[in-house]
């Protein structure tokens, strides 16, 4: 087995993952109508959504698998985010990168996999789309052309949820990414007996600045 290399990129990468929040949150209705679709569309047992962080792979949206979070070693999309295009997998046991991987010896008892990069609305790749069978296939030039397809709809949900937490003059967080944030950061805190604060700034005559100015 071999172990994944890390983007150029990685510090930046990381960064921009954080900043989508997307870490730890799963069921995502709209990214599981994408696994559910994929999952279909290629006749495969599993369909993932996936996002690559420090040390880990966490599976924001499962369609046909229960595991929520793997070990970033033995990921199959830690080796896809490093190409270009989409990475196929026909047989793992023939792969010397896969073939002792633990996830193709036990559950899911990977052999095939086919994963296509996706980009946050930066243009840092956070994950991939994926497919897994627990046994070997073919993958043809038009299936190859129908998961891009469909990473690049995974692509522009990105673009949806980073626009409806983000405030567009400032690229923070916005009231509602405000909220989604902090009352995660406060139940974490909380539930792990950490102590915090909370320090906020009142900005006034604001308003006549955008009267004056204008917004930009």
């Amino acid at each position: 087995m071999k172990f994944p290399g890390v983007p150029v990129n990685e510090k930046e990468r990381l960064k921009s993952l954080y900043m989508m929040d997307l870490l730890d949150k799963k069921d995502d209705e709209r990214l599981q109508r994408l696994t559910r679709l994929a999952k279909a569309t290629f006749n495969v047992p599993i369909a993932l959504i996936t996002l690559l962080d420090r040390d880990r792979q966490w599976m924001i949206s499962c369609e046909g698998f229960n595991m929520r979070q793997s070990s970033r070693n033995v990921s199959f999309c830690a080796h896809a985010i490093l190409l270009q295009g989409i990475m196929i997998v026909k047989d793992a046991l023939k792969d010397d990168r896969f073939e002792n991987n633990p996830l193709v010896h036990d559950e899911p008892f990977v052999r095939f996999y086919a994963g296509c990069p996706v980009r946050l609305p930066d243009g840092s790749i956070a994950g991939t789309i994926c497919l897994l069978d627990n046994k070997p296939r073919e993958f043809s030039s038009d299936d190859i052309n129908l998961l891009l397809d469909l990473g690049a709809i995974v692509e522009d949900e990105l673009v949806i949820i980073g626009m409806a937490m983000t405030d567009k003059l400032t690229e923070l967080p916005n009231r509602r990414g405000f909220f989604q944030i902090g009352d995660k950061r406060f139940i974490e805190l909380t539930q792990n007996a950490t102590p915090f604060t909370l320090l906020y700034f009142v900005v006034e005559g604001l308003q006549s600045l955008n009267d004056i100015w204008g917004h930009a």
